[in-house]
């Protein structure tokens, strides 16, 4: 049934059965969800960025603004309840800009090659507690990072 208009001016529908919004036809392809699925199984399969990009007829940027938002999302099941020894650490990467940059936020097991959890964001203490709070529930004898003042600030042994 019709529920009133998006704020470009298209149609707005609502499913009656499992009240899912959506539009018969998208203005930007980004907004499709049937492209969205598709930026996600290239992705799955390798593609680049670029690639995804020019393939799909959608912007750079919007393809980086799903994996950010899939990688706020997403969560890592580890697979025992306590670890000897974790490493922490950041990478960064950037489309267009330098000054753009997105870090990714990832602790790691190298003893069972795990990747325990991982988020994403500005480089800041503020992702070292989001990522600590994803590793709640996980006993940890040791971190190991590298030398920034934000990882000695919060972690409770370094």
């Amino acid at each position: 049934m019709k529920n009133g208009k998006k704020s470009n001016g298209q149609q707005n529908y609502e499913c009656k059965s499992c009240g899912k919004q959506f539009q018969a036809q998208y203005f930007y392809n980004a907004s499709n969800p049937a492209i969205q699925e598709l930026v996600k199984r290239m992705l799955l399969r390798g593609s680049g960025i670029r690639d995804i990009a020019k393939v799909l007829l959608v912007s750079v940027g919007a393809v980086l603004r799903l994996i950010v938002r899939w990688g706020k999302e997403m969560q890592v099941k580890p697979r025992k309840k306590h670890y000897k020894r974790v490493q922490i650490d950041e990478l960064w990467s950037f489309v267009g800009k330098k000054e753009k940059k997105v870090w990714i936020w990832y602790a790691y097991c190298s003893e069972s090659k795990e990747i325990l959890a991982i988020t994403m964001g500005k480089r800041g203490k503020n992702r070292v507690r989001d990522l600590l709070k994803r590793l709640r529930g996980i006993s940890i004898d040791f971190f190991a990072t590298d030398g920034w003042k934000g990882f000695a600030d919060l972690l409770p042994y370094v």
